[in-house]
């Protein structure tokens, strides 16, 4: 980021507008160009390179020491993105657009595509049975309360644990029906439009209607509100009580899903997959579901998302001979 903020000072700019060109890049995107561009600089020192050099040829033989080296393809595409926003262009477009490079790009999708994490998901129902064990919100302490939330909130959203944590605190409203809420900034994959609010209906079973649980927990968080935690809905169930991290709620997820017998393999991040692909199972339309989860195509969520719970075994069903 460095590097960009002084080509931009560089052109002229100043550091008032400097701040906000180079807050239009969001921080989840600045880790993964960061962590991009000390691998080209490990690189370009190891071959006594200039790392701030826009030659092509150095830029596709770095891109060819990623996938030698055994990088996936989705790594070398952010490493391509990363430096083609801070290299010089060539030619007056970006050095990772460059015909070249996007040759050596298909080239190598084509050689090592990229893969799904998961060929399956796991049943949504072996975990709201284990909720259901857990009895009435009144009676948890407040790791489990929490637990239960953050489980029941991203099963009933398609939410990332990163937007979990953005849930504003002040936006909670509930009424006769349901809550709704919105986000503190905006989701990942969203460009446009303002920030995105939810609404959720009240469900028959108290056990394991969202709404219920998230106006106890309200109720009982209320008392340990102050200025510094009072912005995010989701806070610590033990002192100092303040704002918790994505990665605290993806931890809370995990160990909602290791109780259920849940296999280590995968996240708090399935939970996306397991609960869209329910819900497609169940017969709810895919409008409704691409607009739940934020995506834009279908294919997005047919190719990462939609998995069927259980493998079929269509060996039994076509080799199976009643005489």
């Amino acid at each position: 980021m460095e590097v960009i903020r002084n080509r931009l000072r560089q052109l002229g700019f100043s550091d008032g507008v400097v701040s906000i060109l180079l807050g239009g890049t969001r921080d989840s995107t600045n880790a993964a160009y960061a962590s991009a561009w000390k691998h080209w600089l490990d690189w370009c020192r190891g071959g006594s390179k200039d790392p701030l050099s826009n030659d092509l040829v150095q830029f596709i033989e770095f891109l060819a020491h990623l996938f030698k080296s055994g990088k996936s393809y989705s790594t070398i595409n952010i490493c391509r993105s990363s430096l083609s926003s801070t290299l010089d262009p060539i030619d007056g477009s970006n050095i990772g657009k460059h015909p070249i490079v996007n040759r050596f790009m298909r080239a190598i999708y084509n050689q090592n595509p990229p893969r799904p994490r998961y060929s399956s998901t796991w049943n949504v129902d072996t975990v709201l049975k284990l909720i259901q064990t857990w009895g009435p919100n009144e009676c948890l302490n407040a790791k489990f309360l929490v637990k239960k939330m953050a489980i029941l909130l991203a099963l009933s959203t398609f939410m990332r644990t990163s937007e979990l944590a953005s849930i504003d605190k002040h936006s909670v409203t509930f009424h006769e029906t349901g809550v709704s809420f919105t986000l503190t900034k905006l989701r990942k994959s969203q460009q446009t439009g303002p920030v995105q609010d939810f609404q959720l209906k009240k469900l028959p079973d108290p056990l394991l209607c969202p709404v219920s649980c998230l106006g106890f927990y309200v109720y009982s968080t209320d008392v340990l509100r102050t200025d510094e935690n009072s912005a995010h809905l989701f806070i610590s169930p033990s002192k100092p009580y303040i704002n918790v991290s994505p990665t605290t709620i993806s931890r809370w997820i995990k160990n909602v899903l290791k109780q259920a017998g849940i296999g280590s393999q995968f996240s708090a991040h399935s939970t996306r997959g397991a609960a869209s692909s329910k819900a497609a199972a169940n017969g709810l339309s895919i409008l409704s579901i691409l607009k739940k989860g934020n995506w834009a195509h279908e294919t997005t969520f047919t190719r990462f998302y939609r998995r069927e719970a259980h493998t079929p075994v269509v060996e039994e069903s076509v080799l199976n001979c009643e005489l």
